[in-house]
């Protein structure tokens, strides 16, 4: 997802709460995780969702077997940014021909300025 949709807070959430840090900051570049939750063992790549950053997306040789993406649902105005940065990853040569399963995760829903998807 973009820059400040919650990937990293997501990240935090989804860790065992001995691992969970108390402040989140923007993530550079990448982060990579490591835990076990449920007895599955997880290593999450945390992609900086900044522009500047986005097109390291492909640069990574890591194997993905999921993918969340996720979305600011109050940011209207650059929903349609997210829309094109969702399908270059869709449409990345080194993941058009695998079968990945896709995570949509509509971030920030109990605001009361939710943008509607049918909006964009």
């Amino acid at each position: 997802g973009l820059d400040n949709s919650g990937k990293t807070t997501l990240v935090n959430h989804l860790k065992p709460k001995k691992l969970q840090s108390h402040e989140v900051a923007p993530t550079v570049g990448f982060q990579v995780e490591e835990f076990t939750k449920y007895n599955l063992s997880f290593t999450v790549f945390d992609m900086s969702g900044q522009n500047c950053h986005r097109s390291s997306f492909g640069c990574s040789s890591f194997s993905r077997q999921a993918i969340i993406f996720v979305m600011d649902s109050t940011d209207s105005i650059r929903m349609c940014v997210a829309k094109d940065e969702l399908e270059q990853i869709i449409q990345h040569k080194d993941l058009a021909s695998k079968k990945i399963p896709i995570l949509f995760f509509a971030n920030k829903v109990t605001l009361t300025r939710m943008a509607r998807y049918t909006d964009t």
